[in-house]
């Protein structure tokens, strides 16, 4: 399946070619950047990276994966792989830019172009947006058969798939609609969409009036089995995802004595394992709720509080070593400056936060859109 982008409206066609960025393989290509078309004021940030960034990353701020790790995470089958993991697209850049680029978000595909309706009868070439293309997009390949439908996706930073919608709600969630854009000045899909076509309804580019829309589609029945699936599934990967490792349990079993236990946990905090789920999302706040679920932190937290006088000022002092400790992850030092920030007092964060940017005075200031989890928890929690 090919996309491309038409070159009206209000989009600007990015001009950097899929083959120019593979080009390079492991360092950024280009800034993140914004461009506006015909002075309507329409400004679509996006970005031209390399497989990898520089500094082992993602865009989103995760460690760059392998297709084992994300398959192995999200129970998608190699089979069905049609590109590898890679930073040069996203799943925006997939539907909206041909493979060109890394696009934060597709809301202002659907606000910029009016022609964009909400059909009744999905069909090959439509998109299913969620969160009204703040999340995740794909593009329907196969005739339309519910959650069985056959759907193109491109999971953050991990690889691009072929499979049944399924798939995408049981990560993504329920929170998505059908749209079409039928002779788009902004995007068209080279399989079209043909023949009779039932009704349409137009949402002028508001997505919380193509929300309301969709409650009212036949196929809106496939949302409500989405959500059911993925209220039983999301929450069994972030226990499975975040939960003490076997290792570190008969770690605690053996330890001498109570300082030792609270160090494996916050070792165990810091393990990578937890942090791969990140690499499906356009934004690391978007999967926020897998590192509040990882077990060990939540045990240090229960017991900062339960335990004021005894042990508070132990595991602030292992957060906080772990937090300034240029030998660790970014994703690790970010999760666990969340959980540190939830026993800290508005002073304390304060001062945390201080020593914190004087401890990353070296480093070279993120741009716009690369941001590591330790920067954006730093932002959002201190």
């Amino acid at each position: 399946m090919t996309l491309r982008v038409r070159i009206f409206g209000c989009l600007l066609a990015l001009t950097l070619s899929v083959a120019a960025v593979s080009s390079v393989a492991s360092h950024q290509t280009a800034g993140r950047h914004n461009k506006t078309n015909n002075g309507q004021g329409c400004q679509v940030s996006h970005g031209h990276y390399g497989r990898c960034l520089p500094n082992g990353q993602c865009v989103n701020g995760s460690t760059c994966p392998t297709d084992a790790t994300c398959e192995s995470l999200f129970k998608l089958r190699s089979a069905d792989r049609k590109y590898s993991w890679t930073n040069e697209w996203n799943c925006h850049g997939r539907t909206f830019d041909n493979r060109g680029s890394w696009t934060g978000s597709a809301s202002i595909f659907i606000s910029c172009d009016y022609s964009a309706v909400c059909p009744a009868s999905p069909q090959i070439g439509d998109t299913i947006l969620w969160s009204g293309g703040s999340v995740h997009s794909v593009t329907i390949v196969g005739s339309w058969n519910g959650l069985s439908t056959k759907v193109r996706s491109k999971y953050g930073c991990c690889g691009e798939y072929e499979h049944a919608l399924s798939y995408s709600t049981n990560v993504y969630g329920s929170g998505w609609s059908v749209v079409r854009f039928r002779n788009s000045p902004v995007f068209k899909s080279l399989e079209g969409v043909s023949g009779p076509l039932a009704s349409e309804e137009a949402f002028d580019g508001d997505p919380n009036k193509l929300a309301k829309i969709a409650q009212k589609m036949p196929w809106y029945e496939t949302v409500i089995a989405s959500a059911l699936a993925y209220s039983v599934e999301h929450p069994r990967r972030i226990r499975e995802i975040g939960q003490i490792s076997p290792e570190a349990r008969e770690l605690l079993d053996s330890a001498e004595n109570l300082d030792a236990r609270l160090a494996i946990l916050a070792g165990d905090l810091r393990d990578e394992r937890h942090f791969g789920v990140l690499a499906v999302y356009n934004h690391v706040e978007d999967g926020l709720d897998f590192v509040e679920g990882i077990e060990a932190g939540q045990v240090l937290v229960k017991l900062a509080k339960d335990h004021p006088a005894e042990l508070r000022p132990t595991v602030a002092r292992l957060l906080e070593d772990s937090v300034l400790s240029n030998q660790h992850s970014e994703a690790a030092r970010g999760a666990s400056l969340l959980f540190l920030a939830k026993i800290l007092t508005p002073k304390e964060k304060a001062d945390l936060k201080q020593r914190l940017t004087q401890s990353m005075a070296d480093k070279v200031a993120p741009a716009q859109g690369q941001e590591s989890i330790l920067d954006v928890f730093s932002h959002n929690f201190l």
